[in-house]
């Protein structure tokens, strides 16, 4: 009568029974947990049982490869462990963390700040409110303004500074 898969199945589960403590204890040595030693034998007992036949078949020294087999799983583990202490941090460490985002009446108060600065810049002459968009928004600078206004640069710096004025008088009310 040839073997077959159940047989095998068996025999790993009686042999994990027999030397259970010993396994447990390896696997405490390198994980450090119970528990995880634990799950760690019942990895051991579905990868073997779920062996080929013909593997099965051809293992010299069944014990000695059952303890291999569970320390390499206990070595697989820890690995895997360390690997996800490196993402998955103490959530105690972002409690310091100051929380940046605006509260919906800052986001108000900015809104509303940009609406007047707005507002005042619709009032103000379009030469002036053009030099200061150029200005302001980086795409030239008060020398190159000047030329394409054809004004002179100190001129330029008056009108940027009649802009921001008015801006910051129509903020303060």
């Amino acid at each position: 009568m040839s073997p077959n898969l159940n047989d095998s199945v068996f025999n790993w589960s009686a042999m994990i029974d027999e030397n259970k403590q010993e396994l447990l204890w390896g696997c405490q040595k390198i994980l450090h947990c119970p528990k995880r030693a634990e799950d760690v034998l019942q990895d051991a007992f579905i990868r073997l049982s779920q062996l080929d036949l013909k593997k099965v078949l051809n293992i010299k020294k069944p014990e000695g490869y059952l303890f291999q087999v569970v320390k390499n799983i206990s070595i697989d583990y820890k690995r895997k462990l360390n690997k996800e202490s490196l993402f998955v941090s103490d959530a105690s460490m972002y409690t310091e963390v100051p929380d940046t985002a605006n509260s919906p009446e800052e986001a108000l108060d900015k809104q509303s700040s940009l609406n007047a600065i707005n507002d005042s810049l619709a009032k103000l002459p379009v030469r002036t409110r053009e030099v200061f968009e150029l200005y302001r928004y980086g795409e030239f600078s008060q020398k190159n303004i000047a030329l394409k206004y054809d004004i002179s640069p100190t001129l330029v710096n008056f009108l940027i500074k009649a802009a921001v004025d008015t801006c910051r008088k129509d903020l303060q009310k």
